[in-house]
């Protein structure tokens, strides 16, 4: 039997799915707002592990969802900021081969 720790609790308990065979299972993922890093391909590995030894192993049926944030407010800000970087630099890359400053 599958045995999980009650964080709640501090026991080690059996897994029970709520119905049957069957295990719904939603995990948050990555928020993606620089560039891509080897947290998130740990996380989506981590999970995908489990998920198989589930299946596989001890036979649950999984209806399994990830989501990836596309829009939050460290997304906005960062773009953003990124956009200020490249309007200065073109501005600087302009004044350094004209010798003027773009309106």
């Amino acid at each position: 039997a599958l045995k999980v720790h009650n964080s709640i609790t501090d026991d080690i308990d059996t897994f029970r799915p709520r119905q049957g065979r069957t295990v719904t299972w939603y995990t948050c993922g990555p928020t993606v707002y620089d560039a891509c890093h080897m947290g998130h391909a740990r996380a989506y590995l981590t999970f995908d592990i489990l998920r198989r030894i589930m299946e596989d192993y001890f036979h649950f049926d999984l209806l399994y969802q990830v989501n990836i944030t596309d829009v939050d407010d460290k997304i906005i800000l960062r773009a953003r900021q990124n956009k200020l970087i490249a309007d200065y630099k073109e501005e600087k890359t302009a004044e350094n081969n004209f010798g003027f400053v773009k309106a």
